[in-house]
């Protein structure tokens, strides 16, 4: 989870890029994530994590240009199932989507 304050997705983005140039140059072998078993396909989950970041990513700017800047409506719109503490944290999550959103517009 990349939640604002403390995550930044640029840096997340820019850490998968980098593990993926490390295994392409067969400078790593084994991935083992922070939580689970150990990765079989590095590249594979490496491409699947950083599309599934930039899908998100569409949906909150789909969800700007149509409600505006708004954590609570971006929330609503790109979470809408979420309740509670999910929805806390995907509010966290909003925010840093939308602060990589404002550095890097595209």
């Amino acid at each position: 989870m990349i939640a604002h304050p403390d995550g930044h997705l640029a840096d997340y983005l820019a850490s998968l890029d980098r593990i993926e140039e490390l295994f392409s140059a067969g400078r790593a072998r084994r991935l083992l994530p922070g939580h689970g078993p150990e990765v079989a396909d590095p590249l594979q989950w490496l491409r699947y994590y950083r599309d599934h970041r930039h899908e998100r990513l569409a949906e909150v700017r789909a969800a700007v240009e149509r409600y505006g800047p708004s954590v609570e409506l971006v929330t609503a719109a790109v979470y809408p199932d979420t309740t509670g503490q999910i929805r806390t944290a995907a509010r966290m999550i909003v925010r840093a989507q939308l602060e990589y959103l404002l550095k890097e517009p595209e």
